[in-house]
């Protein structure tokens, strides 16, 4: 899998934990949540790798709006990250191969509010719901009738590609450097460049484009010479929020994959 890194922290550790204990007891059927089926949770789905790298787009970036940055080059990427404190904005996003052939092309909302608040509506090419709601990160495939959840906690943490969310220096874990207009993907930016110091991430650079104390662009390019871009439009700062923004109940019918109210899947406290 492409992203399998960054991907098996959201949705992967779930699934292993999941296999681990069907095998002693089964899954609890509480809460209206259905059985997990054996294939749809092995991911035998067409549009799969594609969701998946749509998370791993997610990851990336939700670990640069909640990390805090430090000295020279970062600092100054905290002041612009501190103008995407609280923003809606519509995003495009797409994802190419290493020969420049198209793999995905998405779109939709983000709602972001920090600190450890989000929503990521994406609206084609299949319906895909990403939302935070500061303890954890609820993922809803409906093509698949699947729900994961995690704590937000133990998703950064367990994502080898993405930062602590909190209370972490970007400047610990990437090399942060401004990039010079010359060498820019597109002119009229002012661009930083993020390599991780972990030679292991899914990333091999990140870069963040601002314009207008906004940020605009992300270009993120992983290990086997893929290329996700991220463009932002429509961008409103302090947009008025809805009061269930940021809450997430899981569809009667559901499979329901992760950690609910501090139990593990199959109900293990």
């Amino acid at each position: 899998m492409i992203f399998k890194a960054i991907f098996f922290g959201i949705e992967g550790l779930a699934l292993r934990e999941l296999s681990k204990d069907r095998d002693r007891r089964g899954i609890e059927r509480g809460r209206g949540y259905r059985k997990v089926d054996p294939d749809r949770r092995r991911g035998r789905h067409p549009n799969r790798p594609h969701r998946r790298l749509r998370i791993a787009s997610i990851a990336a970036l939700l670990s640069l709006l909640f990390a805090f940055p430090a000295h020279g080059a970062a600092d100054r990427l905290e002041r612009w990250l501190s103008n995407f404190a609280r923003v809606s904005a519509h995003f495009e996003q797409r994802t190419l191969d290493d020969e420049g052939g198209l793999l995905e092309d998405a779109q939709g909302r983000a709602l972001i509010h920090r600190p450890g608040r989000f929503r990521f509506e994406y609206e084609s090419p299949s319906p895909l719901l990403v939302v935070g709601d500061g303890e954890r990160v609820w993922i809803h495939d409906e093509e698949l009738a699947q729900v994961t959840v995690r704590r937000l906690d133990d998703m950064v943490r367990s994502a080898p590609a993405a930062l602590l969310v909190v209370d972490r220096p970007l400047a610990r874990d990437f090399m942060i450097e401004t990039v010079d207009p010359a060498d820019a993907p597109a002119p009229g930016f002012e661009w930083f460049s993020l390599v991780p110091s972990d030679q292991g991430a899914a990333f091999s650079r990140i870069l963040l484009a601002f314009a207008a104390g906004r940020l605009e662009r992300m270009v993120l390019s992983d290990q086997f010479g893929q290329t996700t871009y991220l463009e932002f439009s429509d961008i409103r700062k302090d947009p008025p929020l809805i009061a269930d923004a940021f809450v997430f109940s899981p569809p009667p019918g559901t499979d329901v994959i992760g950690d609910v109210d501090g139990r593990k899947e199959g109900g293990e406290p």
